[in-house]
């Protein structure tokens, strides 16, 4: 039980130490919100998305009312969040605060999430997890709330119904909601058809936590898969039954798997086994042919080609992405040596087009105040002179392409609430043309033909059915080369009079062809898993295919002996038809109009909603935590009590963070501390502290590098009032400090398996003084760079710092100098320090026992520090060498939380000044960085 206690206790502590550091203020300052109100809950949203939020508010109602006895009757109304500034494509429903939040930018690729009405998929996703968490607040997973609040609840639910429910349950019902959710997608079978293919039989811990060296599908996949399993064999309402059970930990340990063996009839490894299994044996019988594979393999590493383009010179470009390397385009030629060209800038879309010897690209760049309003910027590489260009800033463009003469650009142009348009667009940004042949339709991966008049773009309409359009630019007239039906379309690449694609139907994830002069679609081949773009060279097709190793370049030298008709396009149930046979279509139900209101920000200002025990021996704190839905104002109160002194401390910390430049306050009031006057004599007094200050966090990435960049500057009173008998032997006295902060961390890009990134830096600047005409000052620098080693996985790290505070002793600063590892600390007043660390890992167990821990990868350090202290009043330096090793696991607890524990020894080259004689040390450590590893 100590174990478990301490378990919950780490977790909780997980969620508290985000608390002040999570996103606040977040959007902008001047958007104005209003909200839309059902039985469902309240949808907020920006002023001008009246359309989507009345979409959400009709989905999420007729959701709450109707469908949802198969995860249980109860409801807790949910704030639903529309962001509408965002690039990245996505949702999450959250405990502490409880809320949900949906971001409106569509995904370019449809064979992922499928082409559905953006707004309804995440409506019907996320709402199912609203509905997940309104029912599992029972039993145990209830005194887990009463203990902690909503984190509490969190952490009891996670440890008690694996993540692997959450998601599997929730693309379930995007499935049996909409004509395309992913469980009517091929792309969606890939992950587990990928093992099978590949002879990969993995045991149920690496399905679980993954792994660094091979590539493990992810929890949507496996989710699904038992989930629609269950409902097919045991009945729709099974896992309301088993999840009631676990929620309530009936059975206390291993909740899920007893609650599976309650329900079903067999133990959860035998369940599991034949979930699997049924979809092993569904498409074991599915025909393919073993293409000629382009592209090597290479142990323990996985190995993506993405997006291939034929060059004129019989060779092809591609986006290579492997778990020891970022994202680069490559270019293979004929004879088949491959060049890197460059590295690719950071996207939230890995999609690139190729034309004539020109790389073009949409690349993230963020706001540098406002987290929520990011832009999606058109970046434009030339092979021949190695330039890089921005062509647009501040924009929201997607899927580039370029003309073969390179004059001209086209690129779709998303706001969420407005009709996509394709725009045409000069080497120098300006916009030429405009476009939209519907509001209704959704616009992707457009390609001008070799004319460069005409482009051919993938649409969509909001019922999901696509088809190819072409525009012609000069006569500004449209028609349609393929009718919307049921199918996915996309990934184009123009080759003559030919256009060679990814056509998804009928179960299969294919390249079809299309004769742009006479409509004609031919479809030319199919692999087990999905081909996601190819070309026609040197008399072979040639595509990427999903295998287990990666995406793989492969070629087919038969593909013009298939038959060249094609067969009627549909979206069937794919492989657990009796799981889906009572699909009922919401994409299909007419949006109601509500009337709405103004969103006041103020709404539950402080809006505590959890609280946190945080024992650490001597101090013992509870906090209590808040925070308001649109994360304008955070809120802590806490309580300590310290077990040395037998003081108390009370205070509270608000951060505002509506404004550009963030406001904060915090305060507390400590008593009956103790200070020992002589062996027989113990002094007490209180201590106040209250202070404010202003904080400004900006967001600097852009191009390959992510930035951020934290000023803060504060004042804070502090005021000592001696009690008891020291009352008439001493002085109160009062201080009052300021402290200036600068924080500053860059970094490149990080591959999978990178332990840092390969080039960084880091930098913090810290000033603190008193200011009330007391002398006390204290300045602290430290810097980290991080650098290549011998291996794409090595790195070497170097460190810097310098501390220099007064020496009159009216005031003492907190010590933060990173002091040689294994010394006792000793507070000069002047102090220097060089680290330098080599970091490695050593192996890939892919190992672990009792669904408890799971270790991921062994990793060491090798490592020397010095640090030298001065003495000002002597003018005596004093060195303190260390050299030492470091041992560190990277696992993953209860196959939900990962954690990396180290052991270090560190070996003292001079003498300990408080342990003189010690020449070693063995230390058990838990490694914090900036870089978050």
């Amino acid at each position: 039980m100590k174990c478990i206690f301490g378990l919950i206790t780490l977790a909780l502590v997980g969620f508290a130490s985000n608390i002040l550091a999570q996103n606040i203020g977040v959007n902008r300052a001047s958007i104005k919100w209003r909200q839309v109100i059902t039985d469902g809950g309240r949808v907020i949203f920006p002023e001008g998305q009246d359309s989507i939020a009345n979409r959400v508010a009709t989905l999420t109602n007729e959701l709450a009312k109707s469908h949802r006895g198969t995860i249980g009757e109860k409801i807790k109304k949910i704030d639903i969040i529309l962001q509408s500034e965002n690039t990245l494509s996505n949702a999450y429903v959250g405990l502490g605060p409880w809320r949900s939040e949906l971001y409106l930018t569509p995904p370019q690729d449809p064979f992922i999430l499928g082409a559905n009405k953006w707004a309804d998929q995440l409506a019907i996703h996320e709402y199912r997890h609203a509905q997940q968490y309104s029912n599992f607040n029972v039993g145990l997973s209830k005194i887990g709330t009463i203990l902690g609040g909503q984190y509490g609840r969190a952490v009891a639910n996670s440890l008690a119904i694996p993540d692997w429910f959450w998601e599997g349950d929730a693309v379930f019902n995007e499935t049996i909601h909409t004509g395309q959710g992913r469980g009517r997608l091929p792309f969606f079978f890939n992950a587990y058809k990928s093992l099978d293919i590949g002879n990969k039989q993995y045991n149920w811990m690496k399905l679980r936590n993954g792994s660094l060296k091979d590539f493990v599908p992810n929890h949507y996949d496996l989710g699904y898969l038992l989930v629609a399993e269950g409902r097919g064999k045991y009945g729709d309402n099974v896992w309301k039954k088993i999840t009631q059970d676990a929620a309530s930990y009936k059975g206390l340990f291993y909740p899920m798997q007893k609650a599976v063996k309650r329900h079903t009839g067999k133990n959860y490894a035998s369940f599991t086994d034949e979930a699997l299994g049924h979809f092993s044996n569904s498409w074991k019988n599915e025909v393919f042919e073993t293409p000629e594979w382009m592209t090597d393999l290479q142990s323990r590493n996985v190995i993506d080609y993405k997006y291939p383009y034929p060059t004129g010179d019989g060779g092809w470009v591609a986006l290579k992405t492997t778990f020891r390397q970022i994202p680069t385009f490559v270019k293979q030629s004929a004879n088949g040596e491959e060049t890197k060209i460059t590295v690719k800038d950071i996207g939230y879309d890995d999609y690139f087009s190729y034309n004539n010897g020109r790389i073009v690209y949409s690349a993230y760049q963020p706001d540098a105040r406002w987290d929520n309003r990011e832009y999606s910027e058109i970046r434009l590489f030339d092979l021949i002179s190695g330039l890089r260009e921005s062509v647009t800033s501040k924009t929201r463009y997607f899927s580039p392409d370029i003309t073969s003469d390179g004059d001209k650009l086209v690129a779709v142009e998303v706001f969420p609430g407005k009709p996509a348009t394709l725009h045409v667009i000069n080497r120098e940004g300006e916009v030429l043309q405009r476009f939209s042949a519907d509001s209704s339709l959704f616009y992707s991966h457009p390609k001008w033909l070799n004319d460069g008049i005409t482009v051919v773009v993938a649409a969509r309409k909001s019922n999901g059915d696509m088809g190819w359009l072409a525009w012609n630019t000069t006569k500004a007239n449209w028609k349609w080369l393929m009718e919307p039906g049921k199918r996915v379309v996309g990934f184009p690449v123009i080759q003559g009079d030919t256009m060679v694609y990814t056509h998804s139907s009928n179960g299969a994830d294919a390249l079809y062809a299309m004769l742009l002069n006479t409509g004609e679609v031919i479809p030319l081949k199919r692999a087990f898993t999905g081909i996601y773009q190819g070309f026609l060279q040197n008399g072979k097709l040639m595509g990427s295919v999903f295998t287990a190793e990666g995406y793989r370049l492969a070629a087919w030298d038969n593909y013009s002996s298939i038959v060249k008709t094609a067969s009627a396009d549909k979206m069937p149930d794919l492989y657990v038809t009796q799981s889906l046979s009572d699909s009922v279509n919401l994409s299909e139900k007419a949006t109601q109009t509500y009337p709405s209101g103004r969103f006041r920000k103020s709404f539950k200002l402080f809006n505590f909603h959890s609280w946190i025990p945080e024992p650490n021996e001597p101090d013992y704190r509870f906090t209590l935590v808040g925070e308001n839905v649109l994360s304008t104002l955070s809120s802590e109160v806490f309580f300590n009590y310290n077990t040395n002194e037998s003081s108390s401390e009370l205070g509270a910390r608000f951060v505002y963070g509506d404004m550009y430049i963030m406001p904060f306050l915090n305060g507390s009031y400590t008593w009956s501390r103790g200070a020992r006057l002589n062996a027989d004599t113990v002094l007490s007094f209180d201590e106040s502290k209250v202070g404010g200050g202003l904080m400004l966090p900006l967001n600097l990435s852009g191009g390959k590098f992510t930035r951020r960049l934290l000023l803060s500057s504060a004042i804070n009173q502090k005021n000592v009032n001696w009690t008891g008998i020291a009352k008439d032997l001493l002085k109160n006295r009062n201080f009052t400090a300021s402290t200036s902060r600068l924080t500053y961390v860059s970094q490149i890009q990080r591959a999978v398996q990178h332990i840092y990134p390969r080039f960084g830096q880091t930098l913090l600047v810290d000033f603190n003084t008193l200011i009330d005409g007391q002398k006390a000052t204290q300045f602290l620098a430290s810097a980290g760079l991080y650098l290549p080693g011998l291996h794409p996985n090595h790195n070497l790290v170097l460190t810097a710092a310098f501390q220099a505070r007064d020496t009159m002793r009216q005031y003492l600063f907190t010590n933060s100098f990173p002091f040689s590892r294994g010394y006792n600390e000793i507070n000069y007043p002047r102090m220097w320090r060089v680290g330098v660390n080599y970091h490695f890992p050593l192996f890939y167990p892919d190992w672990g026992f009792g669904n408890l821990l799971y270790f991921r990868r062994v990793r060491a350090n090798a490592f020397y520090d010095f640090t030298q202290g001065k003495s000002l009043r002597t003018g005596l330096t004093t060195p303190f060498g260390t050299a030492g090793g470091e041992i560190f696991f990277d696992m993953k607890f209860w196959n939900i939380q990962t954690a990396t524990l180290g052991m270090r020894y560190s070996y003292l080259l001079n003498n300990d000044l408080v342990e003189p004689g010690r020449v070693g040390q063995f230390e058990l450590i838990l490694p914090i960085n900036l870089f978050g590893q």
